[in-house]
């Protein structure tokens, strides 16, 4: 599986699962000592058991990226993102 998300901030996140978690991953450039080029791969850097745990931590990145300066902009923002996993998803958190 490998599933892209964009959050607030315009980073761009990706969902991935192997036998035993859920992972986020960001893309990182590297230069390919071989060929000087540079090639973009995907880094893990948050690691969860089930995709509930996964969906959350998006959710709060999602929620710490936020501009919201007032409770009612904040409010707006949790609603928007878990209205976006909900639909996506079919599944709430």
């Amino acid at each position: 599986m490998h599933i892209e998300f964009q959050l607030q901030n315009d980073e761009v996140i990706a969902l991935r699962s192997d036998s035993l978690n859920f992972e986020l991953a960001r893309q990182r450039g590297r230069t390919n000592k071989d060929t000087g080029i540079l090639e973009t791969e995907w880094e893990g850097f948050s690691f969860h058991p089930s995709i509930e745990n996964a969906l959350n931590k998006i959710l709060t990145l999602n929620l710490r990226s936020s501009q919201a300066t007032t409770l009612e902009e904040l409010k707006r923002d949790i609603e928007l993102a878990r209205h976006e996993i909900n639909e996506e998803w079919k599944s709430s958190v």
